[in-house]
């Protein structure tokens, strides 16, 4: 991945591995397998992530994934 940006919806759904994520967040692939069972790993990808997104992490297909909210406001917003 060459920015930070994901690079089509494909890839939004596909989820990103933990290369192309620590690439995303600027840190070391290391760093994010000692982050990722945090309680508040979501909390701490938000404010790691260039866009503010947060993500999450799928276990069972060992890829991150962002956290949509599709429709609605977040929290905060009118």
């Amino acid at each position: 991945m060459t920015s930070p940006h994901l690079d089509s919806l494909t890839q939004l759904f596909q989820g990103l591995n933990e290369a192309e994520f620590a690439a995303r967040l600027g840190i070391a692939p290391s760093a994010l397998s000692q982050l990722v069972n945090q309680p508040d790993f979501e909390r701490w990808s938000q404010t790691a992530d260039p866009e503010g997104v947060s993500w999450r992490y799928d276990e069972k297909r060992q890829r991150y994934f962002a956290n949509l909210s599709l429709g609605g406001t977040q929290s905060g917003e009118r």
